[in-house]
This record gives C-alpha cells, structure tokens and sequence, in this order.
C-alpha cells in the first residue's frame, strides 16, 4: 500500500509542477495532506501496535483520495493508459481534454501497467505523422508495477491533429493514435502599477486562459512549492508577458493586504498581442501609523524544501506580498529516499540580518525552526547568533535521532545567545510546560482560545503569526509590530517582544485603552471603579461582520455589521486583572489561520492593586495537553537511555505543579 500511493505522489508531485486547473489542484491537495504525514509518521521503528493501526488506516485513506485524484487527472490531462503484456502492450484507455494549445508546452500523461510477468525498460514518446512531437522518455517497469509520467508536447498549427504514442523495447512494441484540438494562441502583455506612485509594483498575479488552465511567464513558474499545495500564481516586478489561448482570460492581481486586489476578463487576439494596464490602490498605510508587517516563519526553499531557493526572487516574493520584516528560518530534515539526505535548509546565511536583502524599509533576518515533530513541537527562535543544536530532533533529525533533549534545553540555549523563544504552529506539546517555566517569551498561535488560556494563568505572552511559506501562500498570515517612523532589527525586536502587536491574515486592528497600547499595562488602584476608557478601530478591504472587545477570554462588547471600516469605543467595566484584547473577522470564528481578513490584537494588561486573577479551567485544559504527552513520550518516544526518559518526563511533571498551583489560586479566589 505504502509503495502504491508513493508512485501516486511521484506523478502528483509531477503533474502540479506544470499543469494547473482549479479541481487538479484541489484534489491533489487532498491527498498529500494525508499522505505525506502518515508516511513520515509509519517511517519509525517503534511503533507500538495500536499507533501502527491508526496510521495503516490513514493510508488506506490517503490511497483513497489518490484514487480519486488520478479520476480527476484523466479528466484533466490529456492520458493514455496501457497494459505492458508478454510479447506486446495492450491500450486500456484514452482520456482527458484532447486540447492543446499552439506554441504552449502541454504534456500527456502515459500510464504503464505491467502484466507480462518480468520487469520491463520501455521508451516513449508522442509522434505526430513523421516527426517526432516529444522528447522520447526511458522507463523501468517493475514486475507487477504501475508507472505513470508526462510527456511535453507542443502544438504549432491550430486545427485538428493526429498524435500517437509510441513505446518501444528494442524495437517498436506499438503505436496509439489519438486525435487533438490545437487552439490558437495570443500573447498577453501586462504591466502593474501602484495608483498612488504610478511606478510598477511587484504583485501575485493569476491568469486562467480560455481552456479553465492556469498559465505563466517562461521566467517564472507557479510556485506548487509544497507536498500539499498546488499553486495557481505566479509573482511579477510589474511586467511581464505569456503566451495563453487565445479568447476570453481572467487576470487576477494582489499585493498584500493593504491592497484592493484587481480582476480584469480581456480578450486575447489569436497570433496577436493583448496589453492591458492593472492599477493596485491601497485601502491602507500601516506604515504612516508605525506599523510595520512581519512574516515571522519563512522557509527559503524550493518545492521539495532540499534545495535552497534563489533569494532574488524571494524578495520578489517579499515585495510582492508586500511584508516588511522577513524572518527566515533554516530547519534540518530527514528525506527519505535513494539518498536517504539529513540536511539544514535553507543555508545559504548565517543567523542575522541578510545585508544584501535589507533596506531602509525592509529587513531580511535569519532566525531557527527547532523541531520535534512528534511529541514537543516545533520553534521559532529569534535573534540567535548561531543555529542551536541538535536543530531537529526525532525522525526529522535522521532515521536513529532520538526524542531527546526537550525544546527547554534548547529555549535556555536561545536565552544564552540573547535571542527570543516562541512555539510555532498552536499550542501544544511541550509549550504549555515552556510557558510555566518561564521558557519562552511570545507565542505564535493559529486561534486565540490556547492563548487567551495562557494569559489566563498569568503569562504575559504577546502574540506573533507567520505563514510557514512554503507549506502557505507567503505573508497569508503576518503580525503586524508597533515600531514608530524608522525600522530597524533592534527596534523591531524590542516593540515585538514588548507585546506591541497584532496578528493579520487581511484585516487591521487597533486597540487604546486609557492611552495604553497593546504590550502595555493600567494600573489601578484598591478603591478604583474600574471603569476604563477605550477605543478599538477594524479595517479590512471585504466587509467585517464583527469587531469584538475580548476580557479575561470572554467577549464583553461587539460591533457587527457588514463593514470595511467597525469601531467601538466608550468605558468598560472592568472588576479585576486581568487583560483585554481586541479582534475582528469576517465571521463568528475569530481564528486567522485559513481564513482571510481576521486580526487579533496582543493584550492590554490590566493590574488592578489587590483584585488578582487566575482561571481554573485555562490552567486545567493545559495540564490536559501535559498529562497527554507525558503519557505519549512514556509509551511511545525513542530515547537513548531511561535517563534521558525519566528527564523529559520530570520536566512535565514541574510544569504540571505550576498549574495545579495556578488552578488552587483560581479556586481560592473563587473563579473558574
């Protein structure tokens, strides 16, 4: 089962780095979300029974959905299907659009079943009367194998026209004729624009041709950069030009988020050249207020993340997605394969600012992803003067890593440096034990509610987001930092680590509360009516439905309305510390990661003298998510020795007491 949905992502993986449509993109998407993890995962040598079960049964659903997958893909691509037989092939099927287009590279895809009893090495090629139409293709086809691989093509006349598929083996086994549409084609030349400099601007740009494909410049591809995305854009400086079917297309143009994005249909004349002019104004200044975006977890790779990406065209990236602070973080892996490869990527920079991709505006800043996949978590480490090792730990460090040591030693290794800690990816793992033990310094969480638990139980931790690229769209989901008129790394360290923020995947939120900003604190005294005079302010380019006021994890007061722009503002009532918070959305779910236009503010602290706080069911839920992966890391973690077991384990024993400290204080004072 595992070899079979393998030789399914090895043409997936092909298919998605050069034909796109909407229903291929989204049905290989699909399958790699299962597939790659659950592969990874059954890789380790000591899995108990029952986890072996779990993810035996995930296969079987990953091979599923590939099943389902190769549907879509004969629908899509033009496929022929044949059985490999003793003494000569047999055709199966020929299926797909049976459409190309003139001076446009196409492919068709060939699919080999071998049944002749031995393994088998076949050439292939697309023949088109006398002349050959593709560049020929050997491949091995092992006893019993499927094989499945592309073939380009290129068609010169529009009209109708006869290909064939030719497979030989030392001699010529058989020929396939089947008969293909060619349309016409047209060039589409376009330049992009900021309205307010009238100078080009970088930008994320899609084109859909006539046919419903995808299409993009020679220079520069779509970027399917991860094992579970198949992207339908490309990124541009602010011209460029590619050759499409003629007729009806649709361009699409971003920038960021603090851009209107444009939609334009034009037509595009067959042979001929269609220019077209694409203005992008913006709808907001961060900038002009002080803040300044940041997408905090940026990996510089290229699709298969082995291979360091070219850094010009990643500040294309940057420009186009219109991200100020560029946080980059080299991260070791285990590939598994022929090569069997253990290595650190991207590492082309040491840890620090990148003078060469630095500006006055922009800064370009090498950071760390620690990683434990399995049981403590992955990292975001800041201004590190150098990588902390072991870097990964577990299957991602190598086929014999052990689980060992935790993220704490490395967290007290980052705080030597003088550099910041944060969990990436949520909350979980090892970062509620990190949080009670003082081991970390913010938090980059995809929703509020783990959180809003951790502030809850006395840790001012202030809120940061990045978009994991390549695993996302670059910049999708950034934190924006309060850092005044002029930029710079040690200013932007500082504002960050103070809790000056917010988190964005679109949307802009601001927050004052008795002149305090987000990282900053009202104090109170013991006979203060804790009323509190705030203003809190939401911007987005679609409509919001809601701007809320969240206190102590509660929503106490909300805006709603179909609106680009909601404020509130006015006093609150406020009967202890505790914290306040501002966030808006589109939709009653107030979570940012994978949904566009949500923003979520850092906290206001509120000391209210002689009135604490704490809440027992915050603490409670993180002792859960301990006691669950101590049991995990007893069972099921790989270790050198008990020593290093017995370790870990004290380690989440210590952060367990500090909560059922934290829970007997709640209770004390009466609060759940």
């Amino acid at each position: 089962m595992k070899s079979r949905l393998r030789r399914y992502l090895e043409v997936f993986d092909e298919i998605s780095r050069h034909v796109h449509s909407d229903a291929l993109n989204e049905a290989i998407m699909k399958v790699h979300r299962i597939a790659w993890p659950t592969l990874a995962r059954l890789s380790k040598k000591n899995l108990e029974d029952e986890a072996r079960r779990r993810l035996e049964e995930q296969l079987a659903e990953a091979l599923e959905h590939a099943r389902e997958a190769w549907r879509i893909v004969q629908q899509e691509v033009i496929t022929v299907s044949c059985e490999l037989i003793r003494g000569g092939v047999r055709l199966r099927s020929v299926t797909g659009p049976k459409q190309i287009t003139s001076g446009v590279d196409d492919f068709v895809l060939v699919e080999l079943i071998n049944v002749s009893g031995k393994e088998r090495k076949i050439g292939a090629s697309v023949e088109a009367e006398w002349w050959l139409y593709s560049w020929s293709r050997l491949v091995e086809v092992g006893l019993g194998e499927e094989k499945r691989f592309l073939l380009r093509i290129r068609g010169h006349k529009p009209g109708k026209l006869g290909l064939r598929l030719v497979l030989r083996e030392f001699h010529k086994l058989g020929e396939f004729p089947f008969e293909v549409d060619v349309l016409d084609w047209g060039k589409l030349e376009c330049k992009v624009s900021d309205l307010g400099t009238r100078e080009p601007t970088a930008a994320r740009v899609s084109v859909k041709g006539s046919n419903g494909r995808y299409y993009f410049p020679k220079e520069v591809r779509g970027r399917p950069t991860h094992a579970d995305q198949a992207f339908d854009f490309f990124y541009t400086d602010g011209r460029f030009e590619l050759v499409v079917p003629s007729g009806p297309t649709e361009v699409r143009v971003q920038k960021g988020v603090e851009y209107v994005g444009a939609k334009r249909k034009v037509e595009v004349p067959p042979r001929g050249k269609k220019r077209c002019r694409i203005g992008l104004k913006r709808w907001a200044n961060s900038k002009e207020r002080g803040w300044y975006s940041g997408d905090s977890h940026l990996q510089y790779v290229t699709w298969n993340w082995r291979v360091n990406a070219d850094w010009d065209e990643m500040d294309v990236m940057r420009r186009a997605e219109d991200v100020d602070v560029a946080h980059v973080l080299p991260l070791k892996h285990h590939w598994q394969g022929d090569d069997d490869l253990v290595a650190v990527r991207p590492n082309l920079y040491p840890p620090g600012v990148v003078k060469e991709y630095s500006g006055k505006d922009w800064l370009t800043v090498v950071g760390e992803e620690y990683r434990n996949e399995e049981f403590y978590g992955h990292m975001v480490f800041w201004n590190v003067k150098e990588l902390v090792q072991p870097v990964s730990t577990g299957w991602m460090g190598g086929p014999e890593e052990a689980e060992y040591p935790p993220n704490s030693t490395a967290c007290d290794e980052v705080h030597a440096q003088g550099g910041y800690a944060s969990p990436a990816h949520d909350i979980g793992g090892e970062a509620p034990v990190l949080a009670a033990l003082g081991k970390i310094d913010l938090v980059d969480a995809h929703g509020p509610e783990r959180w809003y638990d951790l502030l809850n139980c006395g840790f001012r931790l202030p809120l940061e987001i990045g978009s994991d690229y390549p695993a996302a769209v670059f910049g999708f989901a950034r934190v924006y930092v309060r850092v005044g008129k002029k930029l710079d790394y040690a200013r932007w360290l500082k504002s960050l680590m103070a809790g000056k923020t917010f988190v964005s995947s679109g949307a802009l939120v601001f927050l004052e509360v008795e002149g305090k900003e987000p990282g900053g604190t009202v104090k109170l005294g013991a006979n203060a009516k804790g009323k509190l005079k705030f203003r809190a302010t939401a911007q987005a380019a679609e409509p919001l439905k809601n701007l809320e006021i969240v206190y102590n994890g509660q929503v106490i007061m909300r805006e709603s309305g179909r609106k680009r722009e909601l404020s509130l503002e006015g006093r609150l009532e406020v009967p202890r510390s505790g914290w306040l918070a501002a966030r808006c959305s589109p939709s009653d779910d107030p979570s940012w990661w994978g949904q566009q236009h949500v923003a979520h503010t850092s906290a206001v602290y509120v000391d209210y003298e002689g009135k604490p706080f704490a809440s027992a069911k915050s603490a409670e839920r993180m002792m859960a998510i301990i006691d669950s992966t101590s049991e995990h890391v007893r069972k099921h973690a790989m270790f050198l020795n008990d020593d290093q077991r017995n370790e870990v384990l004290d380690l989440f024993a210590k952060g367990r007491r500090a909560y059922e400290g934290i829970r007997r204080k709640a209770l004390d004072l009466g609060l759940e």
